[in-house]
């Protein structure tokens, strides 16, 4: 007997109406997984699935090397390339007062015949390190390791498709990492990549520790394992007009021949002050910073260089940092032209940096000592941020939620 009130017992459900409602959910969940996943492809193409014009127009990210005909359009990808914590000498976490430039790769060697700057990477003259769980920390000097003073710790998380490239903001004294990993440092650059790896994939994460502005010593036990190269530049115009920069520009008097010889540091003091004239030359009113290259046009068997000095003045980056580079060593100041990320947008909520691709950037390095190295950054800094502020999409918003899809994509 059912009790009054009580619910009458549930039967099985059969027939053709339950089989076709269940048809109609498969059919839909399939065709919603086939949208989202064509939105995901479409947010994220793949480079490789790129036809031949496009992968050669456009380009975004860091490069290891720098083809400046073959640059085109710069695109200003929103997608995260790393996070990373800034912890002071103090180990708080907290923004740099200035742009934090994340040196990558080094190039410090330029073939007009293909207008492409290139580096010896970390091949020659290299040392390499052992990561892994519990190895803590691997030194690259004994002298790195007795540092104390000034001396700030940089943690990057990988969240796109990493490059094989360590980027550190200053000198590195030491690199670890959780996963077991084989690293290598160039003696002469400083410049760190992945060698080897025993878990798939690129470097997630590593935690490097790193200096400022490093001693003579201290430079030459990390990063002293041969002398620079011989300034002078390939192109010989360019070191017409930068003669032509130092007699129109004012400019503090340099020190002379004779000065220099008498007193090997006034060598550094001319090389820091010529440096200082062509950056404020490069960053001022006379040049354009543009993303758009569609303009900059061949002129004959011309050197894009030349060009971009004395015709165009336009560019990007690249061709600011080139003309700094070349301009430099035309005049016998060593150089050599670094790219990476440049850093500004820090959030505060979990105190990092956050470095999306559109921030790859390209910077000049200075001789300034026997073995230091300053950096000097001719781009108008200000024209580079607003371009990157005006490419912020709403998208943006919801980066948190798509980067570890694209990640996971990669």
């Amino acid at each position: 007997a059912v009790r009054p009130g009580a619910l009458p017992p549930m039967e099985a459900p059969h027939g053709a109406a339950p089989a076709r409602h269940l048809r109609r959910l498969t059919w839909a969940g399939i065709a919603l997984g086939i949208a989202l996943s064509t939105v995901v492809f479409l947010m994220f193409p793949r480079e490789g699935l790129l036809g031949p014009g496009q992968q050669a127009n456009r380009q975004s990210g860091f490069r290891p090397d720098i083809v400046l005909w073959g640059s085109g359009r710069v695109s200003l990808s929103s997608r995260v390339a790393m996070t990373v914590t800034l912890l002071d000498p103090r180990g708080k976490p907290g923004p740099h007062l200035l742009p934090l430039r994340l040196r990558g790769a080094v190039l410090d060697r330029y073939l007009p015949s293909e207008s492409q700057w290139r580096g010896d990477g970390a091949q020659r003259g290299a040392r390499l390190y052992q990561t892994g769980p519990g190895m803590g920390s691997q030194w690259f000097a004994a002298e790195a390791r007795a540092e104390r003073s000034n001396v700030w710790t940089q943690v990057v998380e990988m969240r796109s498709l990493a490059s094989e490239h360590v980027f550190t903001a200053w000198l590195p004294l030491s690199i670890e990492s959780e996963e077991p990993r084989t690293f290598q440092l160039s003696s002469r650059t400083a410049e760190m990549v992945e060698a080897a790896s025993a878990v798939a994939g690129r470097p997630r994460s590593y935690r490097v520790r790193m200096v400022a502005f490093p001693s003579a010593s201290l430079a030459h036990a990390v990063a002293g394992g041969s002398p620079p190269a011989e300034p002078g530049f390939p192109v010989p115009e360019v070191e017409g007009i930068a003669r032509r920069i130092l007699d129109t520009v004012q400019h503090p008097d340099l020190p002379t021949d004779a000065e220099v010889q008498a007193d090997p540091q006034q060598r550094w003091i001319r090389n820091r002050q010529i440096a200082a004239v062509l950056q404020g030359y490069l960053s001022g009113p006379r040049f354009r910073y543009t993303t758009d290259l569609s303009g900059f046009r061949r002129v004959g068997d011309v050197d894009p260089i030349v060009l971009f000095l004395e015709r165009y003045r336009f560019g990007h980056c690249e061709y600011f940092a080139s003309a700094m580079v070349a301009l430099c060593r035309s005049l016998g100041v060593e150089a050599r032209l670094v790219t990476g990320y440049m850093a500004t947008e820090y959030d505060d909520v979990s105190d990092r940096y956050v470095v999306r691709e559109s921030g790859a950037h390209a910077w000049a390095e200075v001789r300034v000592g026997e073995w230091q190295w300053g950096t000097y950054d001719p781009s108008p800094t200000a024209e580079v941020l607003a371009i990157q502020q005006a490419n912020r999409t709403w998208m943006d918003s919801f980066r948190w939620i798509l980067d570890p899809v694209e990640f996971a994509w990669n």
